[in-house]
């Protein structure tokens, strides 16, 4: 609104009759300096300075202050809980460490109805070692939010838009509340930004690469099933880089394969998990 008022403004001015240009050494001496001001030497307004503001420390800014807030203030949901009684059980390969509520299964275990991923990467750094509980699914979560807010930024091309839609997703949506409240829904969102980050970025698209792709996959179903989808949303990237670099002739078949496989195979796994403990569950 600002810019166009002032291009409004510029048209008139073009137009109105411009009085005598004062002589040099007479008092209308700042005059002639004023008019003589371009657009190149005009002073940035507060739209041009919050622009270059967000573009040159924007970035490190926002998010120095969200990671900070983050640590800050992070807390446990609900039914974190539920999630380190998975990790007891994985810690110690017992599905019977689940709890002693003394609600079982029909198959004869304790019944859970919350995501068995959650704990196991609950489990993954000796959770139990340590004294607080949730620093490592925050670190995962802070990771998540780097990732996100680069993504962003490759995609619209320029940081101002990037973080204006990092802020928007953060207050509109429960991305934020999630980042500090410690759920499956954390885990999942953080899992999501490595996954979307690795399959628009522009690394090495090695054997290696394509499995840290299938990881991340794989941890998004195993957290949260119904955000499968989007590990399928962005398999058609994958396929199409696939047959580019094979007409490129880049990519052996057998190194095409290699890659595929080590892609599917841990997406393959999470959903054979998911199944299985889904069928003692009920």
């Amino acid at each position: 609104m600002v810019h166009i008022v002032y291009l409004i403004l510029r048209s008139i001015r073009t137009f109105m009759p411009q009085g005598p240009a004062a002589k040099p050494g007479i008092s209308g001496g700042h005059r002639t300096m004023r008019t003589a001001m371009t657009d190149e030497t005009r002073p940035p307004g507060i739209i041009a300075r919050s622009q270059r503001f967000f573009q040159e420390r924007g970035f490190s800014f926002v998010l120095a202050v969200l990671l900070v807030g983050i640590f800050i203030i992070r807390q446990p949901t609900a039914d974190f809980g539920r999630y380190v009684d998975w990790a007891r059980s994985f810690r110690h390969a017992d599905i019977l460490a689940l709890g002693d509520d003394g609600i079982w299964s029909p198959l004869g275990v304790p019944l859970s109805q919350w995501q068995f991923g959650t704990g196991l990467v609950y489990s993954l750094p000796g959770f139990f070692a340590g004294t607080d509980l949730l620093l490592f699914p925050t670190i995962l979560s802070c990771i998540g939010l780097l990732l996100f807010f680069l993504t962003l930024r490759r995609v619209t091309l320029d940081p101002f838009v990037a973080i204006l839609f990092f802020c928007l997703a953060w207050i509109s949506t429960p991305f934020g509340f999630y980042t500090y409240s410690q759920s499956s829904e954390s885990l999942a969102a953080a899992f999501l930004a490595i996954y979307f980050y690795l399959i628009t970025s522009d690394l090495r698209r090695s054997p290696g690469f394509y499995l840290l792709c299938g990881i991340a996959g794989g941890f998004i179903i195993s957290t949260r099933t119904q955000l499968g989808i989007w590990v399928v949303a962005g398999v058609p990237l994958l396929l199409a880089e696939f047959s580019g670099r094979r007409l490129e002739g880049q990519a052996t078949r057998a190194r095409a394969l290699a890659s595929l496989v080590l892609f599917a195979a841990p997406i393959v796994a999470a959903v054979a998990a998911s199944l299985v403990v889904n069928r003692w569950m009920t």
